[in-house]
């Protein structure tokens, strides 16, 4: 079976397939819950607000320029 544009909004928010009759659960309530915004938040120190991206040495890169311009 192919998916086209029409198929979006029923793999995203859900539905019946009227094809099948197939039960299409809410992906997208699913993803975006409370609980799950706020744990990314969290993780990136969004809620509650932190400098914790800044002392994480996989987010913070520190460059140093040398006189002539060039990156070390």
């Amino acid at each position: 079976m192919t998916i086209n544009v029409n198929d979006l909004p029923s793999l995203v928010f859900g539905g019946t397939d009227p094809e099948t009759g197939l039960e299409l659960s809410d992906t997208f309530d699913k993803s975006f819950s409370k609980d799950n915004c706020l744990s990314a938040w969290r993780k990136c120190g969004a809620v509650p607000l932190t400098r914790a991206p800044m002392n994480d040495n996989s987010i913070r890169h520190e460059l140093v320029m040398n006189m002539d311009e060039t990156v070390n």
